[in-house]
């Protein structure tokens, strides 16, 4: 503490006081608020009161989203028999954290359950799902700068070509497959889950068109466009057609 004292000279109090309390006690009692309610929420679970569990947990997803809020959501609706928005949790919390076993095990579960077809990724995509995305955007823009660095400061300063050149492959490397995981990343944004069971899918985007499907609650499908308040969509069973975009939550906003 002494140090920190130490370094704030009489010409900035004022200006560090105003920081902290601008930017800082603000962002202080929202994550106290956030670990009370979130405290709250996990008693409400174990009470059985799954409603109110869920009630809270949402709650806290506009301040502090993490994959456990994210898996305590999904198990909370699953109880409530929600399958849809069950499923649409565990992905969240997997995109955020993609090596939890817990998780995909109780997705595993909940498909299974609800007899629902696993989705099937790209390459790129089950590639980016080996590590958390910011493990893979600090990797990339390391990888991205040590390479530049390697460019240029051996021209300056002279070294060993041999090593410069490996180090330089190496860091490519990581360059390359980071951008690679990131790609499959962005391709999560296009999936989404169907949140309610006899999810009409119709011809076109309007109210008076034709019904010619249905799709299930907790069913995977890629988003291919928007219009107005309907997007087109297809699933994994080769079915396309337009939905109200109400009926979907995306995995990847």
């Amino acid at each position: 503490m002494k140090r920190f004292l130490h370094c704030i000279r009489p010409g900035r109090v004022i200006v560090t006081g105003f920081f902290l309390a601008v930017f800082y006690v603000p962002t202080m009692f929202a994550q106290n608020n956030v670990d009370q309610l979130f405290g709250q929420a996990n008693e409400a679970y174990s009470r059985e009161d799954f409603a109110g569990a869920v009630d809270l947990y949402k709650q806290c997803l506009p301040v502090a989203e993490s994959a456990a809020l994210h898996y305590n959501l999904a198990n909370a609706y699953h109880e409530l028999g929600d399958t849809g928005r069950a499923v649409l949790h565990y992905e969240k919390s997997l995109a955020i954290e993609p090596a939890n076993p817990d998780t995909a095990a109780n997705l595993n579960f909940v498909r299974e359950a609800a007899e629902l077809q696993p989705p099937s990724h790209g390459w790129a995509t089950r590639w980016g799902k080996k590590l958390p995305i910011n493990v893979w955007t600090w990797m990339a823009a390391t990888g991205f700068w040590a390479s530049l660095a390697l460019i240029l400061l051996p021209r300056l300063y002279g070294g060993s070509r041999a090593l410069s050149r490996l180090l330089l492959f190496a860091t490519i490397l990581v360059t390359v497959t980071s951008g690679v995981a990131l790609l499959g990343y962005h391709k999560i944004s296009s999936d989404g889950i169907i949140l309610q069971s006899d999810t009409p899918l119709m011809v076109a985007p309007s109210p008076q068109s034709n019904e010619y499907g249905f799709l299930q609650a907790g069913e995977m499908v890629i988003i291919e466009k928007q219009h107005q308040s309907y997007l087109f969509i297809d699933n994994l069973s080769d079915k396309s057609g337009w939905i109200l975009a109400e009926e979907i939550g995306r995995i990847w906003e």
